[in-house]
């Protein structure tokens, strides 16, 4: 397993593989605290929103992908860490606030080489467009709580 240079050695306790094929995870599955997330010629998508979740408040994915994609998704109140290298590649997160005590971490470390990583932020049962939609209105809301400009 590679590892990044300022994170200590991890053992891998769960495993998402896919080769030339697509694999989602969501509803009620259980990921690792460490997982491995392998996508060759593939797309996986993982989706924690109703995840049963091991009792650690920091999980980690190491991501491998090889001419693929992997989105992953995040209720709001999450934080994720990005430690990910490119190669022609792309990495992408949902901008939201998050509050001063992150219900998780998600730590995203490891090598995209043609391929991307997309981190999106939605609440349970919410759609792409219902959670552009509520960012969208706390923006707003944002905007109008800010003192007038003279």
């Amino acid at each position: 397993m590679p590892t990044t240079p300022n994170l200590p050695a991890r053992i891998l306790d769960h495993e998402v593989s896919a080769t030339l094929a697509e694999t989602k995870r969501s509803g009620p599955w259980t990921p690792g605290v460490n997982t491995l997330v392998k996508a060759t010629l593939a797309e996986i998508h993982l989706d924690f929103r109703e995840a049963v979740l091991p009792e650690a408040h920091e999980l980690c994915l190491d991501v491998e992908v090889l001419v693929g994609s992997v989105t992953v998704i995040v209720p709001p109140s999450w934080v994720v860490l990005q430690e990910v290298s490119l190669l022609v590649g792309s990495v992408e997160e949902d901008a939201e606030p998050v509050g001063p005590e992150p219900e998780r971490v998600l730590r995203i470390i490891g090598r995209v080489r043609i391929g991307s990583v997309e981190v999106r932020r939605r609440l349970p049962g919410e759609s792409w467009f219902g959670a552009k939609r509520r960012r969208w209105k706390l923006r707003r809301k944002a905007t109008r709580a800010l003192p007038p400009t003279s």
